[in-house]
């Protein structure tokens, strides 16, 4: 059987830094994954919080220079 998936609550803190990385570093859902900055988020998680706040591209991103 598969793994069951669970619902992890956002705090403040955590949409605080998901605010600075995508709004200031224009990092995507992947890129804030594989930073490890919110561990207790997947990347599915992170794709659609971003989504539902309007922070950004949640697919793609851009490298700042």
């Amino acid at each position: 059987m598969g793994k069951k998936k669970t619902q992890v609550l956002w705090m403040t803190s955590e949409i605080k830094i998901l605010r600075r990385l995508t709004a200031e570093w224009e990092m995507s859902a992947a890129l804030v994954d594989k930073s490890g900055v919110l561990p207790r988020h997947s990347q599915n998680g992170i794709s659609a919080k971003m989504s539902e706040l309007g922070f950004g591209n949640p697919k793609f991103h851009l490298v700042k220079n």
